[in-house]
């Protein structure tokens, strides 16, 4: 039977009241399993740290362009700059749920600690 939303998130609390920060998704996946007998996917678990107000930062990596969020899975819209001739060129996609994917960049890890504000490192 899968975990409610609501035990993933006392899980993830307590996780990172006791560590500072936790350097990857796997590594957090493998503690609330350990602890908690609770296992959930990525998704999911990025989903609910970002309820939860867990602080996350992005590494990363260069790749394919993303056209679905990695929190909520909703295709995302495409932000476009114009240039001085007048012509347009895809910067970026953003998500309804905040999240911001930059051209060429795809996520390579994520590392969460206990916190307000979600980060990104460039």
């Amino acid at each position: 039977m899968a975990a409610s939303d609501i035990t993933i998130m006392k899980a993830l609390s307590e996780i990172l009241d006791r560590e500072k920060a936790v350097q990857s998704q796997s590594r957090l996946e493998a503690m609330l399993q350990e602890r908690f007998n609770v296992k959930t996917g990525g998704r999911r678990l990025r989903r609910l740290a970002q309820k939860t107000g867990v602080r996350m930062t992005i590494e990363w990596k260069h790749g394919k362009d993303m056209t679905l969020c990695p929190f909520c899975g909703k295709e995302m819209k495409e932000v476009f700059s114009v240039d001085l001739l007048g012509k347009e060129t895809l910067v970026a996609r953003r998500c309804a749920c905040s999240f911001k994917s930059y051209r060429g960049k795809v996520p390579m890890r994520y590392i969460f600690a206990r916190g307000r504000k979600n980060a990104v490192r460039q």
